[in-house]
């Protein structure tokens, strides 16, 4: 009986921290994992004046696919400004259109995955059922992000031959990629190399460190 009595007197002391420890594994089970990912989608903005370079609020942005012909809208801000982000990769037209002006279309915008344009428009005095269309000519240089990236597209990944369809030898087609890692490069031990197939590239972007990568570069589906 005292040999009972102490056996049931331990579990009980115990089972209080037997639950906490149940509900602290539960909580660090349940705690979301914050998780990196790479956008696949584009982004367009841009700012909307008048003839003599006043800002115009309130103007409507029509974004338009050619070839699906889905459109997304938005309209400007009290700065005349105006962004539309979650754009899927394709050729596109936009337009803006005001009361008091003549709607303004430009055409021929090519959105690449991970993409910012900067798209500004110039609206005259007139009607909105005036349409001034205008074949865009975006400049190469983006003065609303200081990312710098090169978009791999389908053509160069049919065509090319790739030792063991390893993408990775894709980089050195990128502006600023150096394949100076020779040692790092071989498969066998671990890390990036132990887990390739085939010809394994680990590049130097930019002159930095090739340890100093996060992650390759965008590939275009």
């Amino acid at each position: 009986m005292p040999v009972a009595s102490t056996t049931r007197r331990r579990i009980g002391k115990s089972a209080p921290h037997f639950l906490c420890a149940a509900v602290f594994l539960l909580s660090v089970a349940a705690m979301p994992c914050r998780t990196y990912a790479q956008s696949a989608f584009a982004e367009v903005n841009g700012t909307v004046i008048d003839p003599s370079a006043a800002l115009i609020p309130d103007a409507h942005i029509v974004l338009r696919n050619v070839d699906t012909e889905i459109e997304r809208s938005t309209m400007t801000g009290p700065a005349g400004t105006f962004s539309i982000s979650d754009i899927v990769p394709g050729n596109y037209a936009i337009r803006a259109a005001k009361n008091g002006f003549a709607t303004a279309q430009k055409t021929g915008i090519v959105l690449q995955v991970n993409e910012t344009v900067t798209v500004d428009f110039k609206l005259t005095v007139g009607s909105p059922a005036q349409t001034l269309t205008v074949t865009s000519n975006l400049s190469i240089v983006d003065s609303t992000t200081s990312e710098l990236g090169t978009v791999i597209t389908t053509k160069p990944v049919d065509d090319l031959p790739l030792n063991g369809r390893n993408f990775t030898q894709l980089l050195t087609l990128t502006p600023g990629i150096s394949p100076i890692s020779v040692g790092q490069n071989s498969a066998g031990g671990s890390g990036w190399g132990g887990l390739a197939i085939g010809t394994f590239t680990f590049p130097s972007v930019n002159g930095q460190r090739n340890r100093s990568n996060i992650r390759p570069p965008d590939l275009a589906p």
